[in-house]
Formats: structure tokens, C-alpha cells, sequence
């Protein structure tokens, strides 16, 4: 039982020392900017620093837009669902003209249909006054 009692102690204090750890913003040193930004360069990708330390740039007011709590935007996410929601609009549009027209073409027959009738009858009458 002592093993066991021993046990649940050990997991109480490691859950207790795993308490949910945060981000810290991290200040580099000149040096180590330079570096991070020859690295960065070399991939084509920008930092999350950059808002912090280049402050007199005109550019920084366009890219902190771009930006949600430090990371980019997904500008590929809302692409997409702009263009999904544009493809709905117009599906949705489509169907209402085909609902419009189908109606319409549904009139029409139904005119035809009555046309066809009323010159049957017509002609009838015509035989029917021979006779």
C-alpha cells in the first residue's frame, strides 16, 4: 500500500509542477536579429519581431493588419472560403433563373396547350355547320 500511496504523491506533485506553461516574448540582441533575419531572408519568410523593433516604418501600419495576437493571418483559409461563398451566391442565383424559366416555359405549354384546343373546337364547329 505504501508503494501505492508513494505512487499517487509522486504523480500529485509532477501534475502540480506541469501547470500550463505560456509564451513568453523573447528581446533578441542585435546580434542575434541579424543573424535570425539572414535566416529568415534566405527562406522568404518574415518575422513576428519585426512590428516590435522596426517601428519608423511606414509598412508596419499594412503589416500589423495582417497580423492576429503575433501570427499571420491565413489568407489562404479566407480565400477559400470567400470563393466558396461566392460559388454558393452564384449556384443560388442559377437556381432561381432556372425556377423562373421552368415557370415560365410551364406557362407557356399551358397556353399552347389551350391554343391547340380552342382551334379543335374551332374546327369542329366548322365540320359540325357543314353537315
Amino acid at each position: 500500500m505504501e508503494q501505492l500511496d508513494n505512487v499517487d504523491e509522486r504523480l500529485a506533485r509532477l501534475l502540480e509542477t506541469n501547470v500550463k506553461s505560456s509564451t513568453v516574448q523573447r528581446s533578441y540582441t542585435e546580434e542575434e536579429r541579424k543573424i535570425r533575419d539572414a535566416i529568415l531572408s534566405q527562406y522568404g519568410q518574415t518575422s513576428d519581431y519585426e512590428d516590435e523593433y522596426d517601428e519608423n516604418e511606414e509598412d508596419n501600419k499594412s503589416k500589423s493588419k495582417t497580423k492576429e495576437n503575433g501570427l499571420e493571418k491565413n489568407l489562404n483559409a479566407l480565400a477559400i472560403h470567400q470563393a466558396e461563398k461566392e460559388k454558393r451566391e452564384r449556384l443560388k442565383e442559377e437556381s432561381r433563373k432556372k425556377k423562373e424559366k421552368d415557370k415560365e416555359d410551364k406557362e407557356k405549354q399551358k397556353l399552347a396547350v389551350q391554343e391547340k384546343k380552342e382551334k379543335r373546337k374551332a374546327h369542329a364547329q366548322k365540320g359540325e355547320r357543314r353537315r
